[in-house]
Parts: C-alpha cells; sequence; structure tokens
C-alpha cells in the first residue's frame, strides 16, 4: 500500500492541472484521477486508522480549515461550481492523514519520490525554458489564442510548467529545497 502512495505522491504534481481546472481540462482524467486518489487515500484511512494521538495539536486548525472550506463553497456566489471544488481539498486533506498515520522510518521514504517529482519537474521546465516556448507559440498562433495573460507569459518566457503562474511552480519548487538539504 505504501508503494501505491508513493506513485500518487509522484504523479499528484502531473495531474493538478487536470484536476485543478475542469473547464480547461473537461476530460475524463480529472475526474477519474481525483476520484482514485479520493478512494484510495479513503481506504488508506479507513483501513491505518486516524492517528488521533499525534493530531492532537493539529486537530483544532484542521476543523477551522474544514469549516471554512464548507463555509466559503456554500456561500459562494457560485455554489455549484465551488462545492466540487471541496473534492480538490479533501484529497489534499486526505493525504496529509495518511501520510500523518505513518512511522518516521516510512515518512523518510517518501522524501526521495517528493524529491524525484520536483527533479522531473525542473527537468521539463528547463525543456520548456530553452525549446518549449517556440512551441507554445506556434500553437498559440495556430490556434488564434489572443488572451493577453498566456501571450505575456509566452513572450516574456516565464515557465510555468504544469501550474497555471511561474508563481505557483516556484513555489513548488521551493517546498522541495528543504527536503534536498
Amino acid at each position: 500500500m505504501l508503494a501505491v502512495l508513493r506513485i500518487f505522491i509522484l504523479l499528484i504534481p502531473f495531474l493538478l492541472p487536470f484536476l485543478g481546472a475542469p473547464d480547461l481540462y473537461p476530460s475524463a482524467i480529472s475526474s477519474w484521477s481525483l476520484a482514485a486518489l479520493l478512494a484510495f487515500l479513503g481506504l488508506w484511512t479507513v483501513f491505518k486508522g486516524l492517528p488521533l494521538e499525534k493530531l492532537s495539536h493539529v486537530k483544532w486548525p484542521i476543523f477551522l480549515f474544514v469549516l471554512s472550506l464548507v463555509l466559503s463553497a456554500t456561500l459562494s456566489s457560485q455554489p455549484t461550481r465551488a462545492l466540487p471544488e471541496i473534492a480538490n481539498y479533501a484529497a489534499a486533506l486526505l493525504l496529509f492523514l495518511a501520510v500523518s498515520s505513518l512511522p518516521h522510518d516510512e515518512k523518510q521514504r517518501l522524501v526521495p519520490v517528493l524529491l524525484l517529482s520536483a527533479f522531473l519537474i525542473s527537468l521539463f521546465s528547463i525543456y520548456q525554458y530553452f525549446w518549449g516556448f517556440q512551441h507554445l507559440q506556434e500553437y498559440a498562433s495556430s490556434e488564434k489564442i489572443t488572451d493577453g495573460f498566456v501571450l505575456e507569459k509566452i513572450r516574456a518566457r516565464r515557465v510555468f510548467f504544469l501550474f497555471m503562474t511561474p508563481g505557483i511552480l516556484g513555489s513548488y519548487l521551493a517546498m522541495t529545497i528543504p527536503l534536498a538539504l
């Protein structure tokens, strides 16, 4: 079961674009990958049990986080679009609970998987910087994309591989720096 968790942790950054933007990627991959992730993590927490004694110091922040999600989704100007987004947060929360239920040595074995994922994203980002923008420019021209935000990112050659903005990519990679050290 730990091997499946490692695979999910490795693939989550590559699935994020599909999970976070169903309007842009309405394909079945978004719903199937999210459903598989939620099912696996749900079963993990059921079979492994919740480490309530380990979570005693974060139970109130988790409760407030879940409460704020529910309130923001129900009080949203478009609740029908906001409610499905809770599944993305539920997956992240279940992943947190699954990893927190692991013993320390198994958590340590997950670190190389996270670093491998960040390394792969770094390699793809380097590819995008040197060669990918030319392909992206050709694609934008052929599809007659006129969105100023997209064209500005292509023109500025700011890498954003797999993520919506360069800042999100940088934040993801910056989170792995302490793990690498």
